[in-house]
C-alpha cells in the first residue's frame, strides 16, 4: 500500500496544483525545489513564457478582459487586493545579483506595484532583489520578502516595508527562504525554510512595525502559516502542525500532521488536518483538532476508490464539514462527532478542497466539471469548465473555476453564477498565478509579464 507520501509525490509528478486561498495554477515552486503535493506559500507559474509568433510574450485576450497592463518581466506570485488598491508584483530593474553569483535567480531585481482598479500605476518599489510571495497589506504600507534564490535556499533575503513606493525599513539578511506566515496588529510573522522540509534547524520570526524583531523561536521549515484568536498555526515541514502565541512565540501545543488539502485553516475552534500515517485500514483520516489545546476531537475516513487509500482533499464547513477525498468523493460529516451525514460520489478524482458559498457546496474534479452540490447532498448541476479544475473560488457573486489542461494547452479561468450559468470565461496560452477574486472579478498575472483584469 502506497504511503500518503507516495500518493502526494505521484501528484506532484502529474503536475497537479493545490490553492491557498484563492485559486491558481502552477506546478511546485522553484523557491521550494524539495516540496511535492503541495504550493503552499507560493504562486509561482510554471515553464516558459508563451510567445507570439513576433517571439513577444502573448498578451491577454478575450472577451473577459478588463485590462491587461505590461510589467515588462514574469508575475510569478497572485495579486492582492484591498481598500481599492492592487498590489502585484512583478516586472524587472536595474538591480542585480552580486556578480560573483550568477546562478541567483531571478536575474533582476523585481518590483512592487500599486495600481488602481483601472490598472493605472499609483506606485512603484524597485525592490533590491526577487520579491519571494505577494505584498501583504500592513497599515497604510506593504510587507514583502526581497532577495535571490539560490535554488536550495535563499540569499540575501530581508523582510522590507514599503509605503507610497519608498522603503522604511528593511531586517537584517538571511541566508534561507523567508516565508511571510501571516500579519496580526502590525506584526509580520516571517519563517525561514530551505529544499529539506526538516522539523528542526530553521526559526518563526516576529517582526513589529517598525522592523524590530519582538521574538523569534526555533522552528522546522516553514513556509505558510495563519493567525486565529491570538495563535500563529504553522505547519513545519508540511508535516507537524505548530500552535504558535502571537505575543512571545511561546508553543501551545504541536501534532505532527499536516494541513488537509492546500492550506492551513480554522473555521471556528477547530483545525482539520490530515494524519501523516495510515491507519489499520490504510487510510490516512481526516482529524478534528481543538484550535486552542490541540486535542483531538474526531476522525474520519471514507472509502478510498480505486485509486487506493483515503486521503483527504480538503473541507470546509457550514453548518455540516463538507471535505472531499482524492478517489472522487464529496463527503458530509457532524461537526460534533464526525460521523458521516452522507457522501456524494463525483465520478472523477477531487483533487482539491470543496468551497461553499450560497447555500452550495460547490466541488472540482479533474475531469473538468464543477459539480453543485446542496447541503442535503442533493445533485444542483454539473458543468464542464475546462480541461482539468484545480481550485474553486466562491463568495457571494458565484463561484470562480481554474482551469488547466495538457502541457502546452490554455490555462484559464471561468466564473459561474450560483445558478450555473457562465457569465464569463478566460483562456491564455501561458502559465497564470493564482487569482485574487472580488465578486465577479479577477485578477491574475501571467509568466509573459502581464497583470490582467477579468470579468
Amino acid at each position: 500500500m502506497p504511503s500518503r507520501r507516495d500518493v502526494l509525490a505521484a501528484l506532484a509528478a502529474v503536475g497537479i496544483a493545490g490553492c491557498t486561498g484563492d485559486p491558481g495554477i502552477g506546478g511546485t515552486p522553484s523557491r521550494t525545489p524539495g516540496r511535492t503535493g503541495t504550493d503552499a506559500g507560493t504562486d509561482a507559474p510554471t515553464g516558459s513564457p508563451e510567445a507570439s509568433p513576433s517571439g513577444t510574450p502573448a498578451e491577454p485576450a478575450g472577451p473577459a478582459v478588463r485590462w491587461a497592463r505590461d510589467l515588462g518581466g514574469s508575475v510569478r506570485h497572485r495579486p492582492t487586493v484591498h481598500d481599492g488598491t492592487l498590489y502585484v508584483a512583478g516586472g524587472t530593474n536595474a538591480n542585480a545579483p552580486p556578480s560573483d553569483r550568477e546562478y541567483l535567480r531571478p536575474a533582476a531585481g523585481e518590483n512592487v506595484y500599486a495600481l488602481d482598479l483601472a490598472g493605472e500605476e499609483r506606485w512603484r518599489h524597485e525592490a533590491r532583489g526577487g520579491v519571494g510571495g505577494r505584498p501583504r497589506v500592513v497599515a497604510d504600507g506593504v510587507h514583502a520578502v526581497v532577495g535571490w534564490d539560490a535554488g536550495t535556499h535563499g540569499v540575501d533575503q530581508r523582510l522590507a516595508r514599503v509605503v507610497d513606493g519608498e522603503r522604511r525599513w528593511a531586517t537584517d539578511v538571511a541566508d534561507g527562504y523567508l516565508s511571510i506566515l501571516g500579519v496580526h496588529d502590525g506584526t509580520t510573522f516571517v519563517g525561514t525554510g530551505d529544499d529539506a522540509l526538516g522539523l528542526s534547524g530553521e526559526t518563526v520570526h516576529a517582526v513589529g512595525s517598525g522592523g524590530s524583531e519582538r521574538w523569534r523561536t526555533e522552528s522546522g521549515d516553514a513556509y505558510d502559516g495563519t493567525v486565529h484568536g491570538g495563535t500563529l498555526y504553522v505547519p513545519y515541514g508540511h508535516r507537524r502542525t505548530t500552535a504558535l502565541d502571537v505575543e512571545t512565540g511561546a508553543e501551545r501545543w504541536g501534532r505532527v500532521m499536516e494541513p488537509a488539502g492546500d492550506r492551513l485553516r480554522v473555521f471556528g475552534d477547530t483545525l482539520y488536518l490530515g494524519a501523516t500515517e495510515q491507519d489499520a485500514d490504510g487510510d490516512y483520516p481526516l482529524v478534528a483538532v481543538d484550535a486552542a489545546a490541540g486535542g483531538e476531537r474526531w476522525r474520519y475516513a471514507g472509502p478510498g476508490g480505486d485509486e487506493g487509500p483515503f486521503v483527504p482533499a480538503g473541507a470546509v464547513v457550514g453548518d455540516l464539514v463538507y471535505g472531499t477525498g482524492y478517489g472522487g468523493l464529496l463527503f458530509a460529516v457532524d461537526p460534533a462527532t464526525g460521523e458521516e451525514v452522507w457522501r456524494y460520489p463525483v465520478g472523477a478524482e477531487t483533487r482539491d478542497p470543496p468551497a461553499l458559498a450560497g447555500g452550495t457546496v460547490y466541488v472540482p474534479a479533474v475531469d473538468g466539471r464543477v459539480h453543485a452540490v446542496d447541503p442535503d447532498g442533493g445533485r444542483r448541476w454539473v458543468r464542464t469548465v475546462g480541461e482539468h479544475v484545480v481550485g474553486l473560488r466562491a463568495n457571494e457573486a458565484g463561484v470562480v473555476a481554474v482551469t488547466r489542461g495538457p502541457e502546452g494547452s490554455p490555462h484559464g479561468l471561468t466564473a459561474l453564477s450560483h445558478g450555473g450559468t457562465e457569465r464569463w470565461s478566460f483562456a491564455h496560452p501561458g502559465d497564470l498565478t493564482r487569482a485574487a477574486v472580488v465578486g465577479a472579478e479577477a485578477y491574475v498575472g501571467t509568466d509573459g509579464g502581464f497583470v490582467v483584469a477579468l470579468g
